[in-house]
């Protein structure tokens, strides 16, 4: 896991820690353009490496995101102590609310630290970026 630079006490692997900055958004909204630079701050981890130098995990995607193995798997994701915080940039999280939200609160995933990110864009703009990127 990619640091910039600064000193992380990483936990045991058994342990690990929940990601406390979630990046949602719109397609095409920039969302990539926005994760770069953040991770590049001393307090933010860049999960990249451990995810095939991807920035999106989907992990409260799936149904089984509520096992104790999986849950334990992507906690390793993240070793950092505080206050080295991990983010996870999956922004479709933003579409599926009602799945993604109740698994975060039963993971106890979200917290007094937590911080959401969204990224949006005005939507003729968004649409014409997608049609040229087809």
């Amino acid at each position: 896991m990619r640091h910039a630079g600064r000193n992380c006490t990483v936990m045991p692997p058994s342990d690990g820690h929940w990601p406390t900055i979630f990046l949602l958004g719109a397609q095409k909204a920039a969302s990539s353009s926005l994760f770069a630079p953040l991770v590049q701050h001393p307090l933010i981890a860049d999960p990249t490496s451990a995810f095939n130098n991807d920035k999106e995990t989907h992990f409260f995607h799936h149904h089984a995101s509520n096992t104790s193995r999986l849950q334990i798997a992507y906690r390793r994701k993240f070793p950092c102590a505080w206050p080295v915080r991990g983010m996870d940039g999956t922004p479709s999280y933003l579409y599926d609310p009602e799945r993604v939200i109740p698994r975060m609160i039963a993971a106890r995933t979200i917290s007094e630290t937590t911080s959401f990110l969204v990224v949006l864009r005005e939507p003729v703009a968004r649409d014409w970026s997608m049609f040229r990127m087809l």
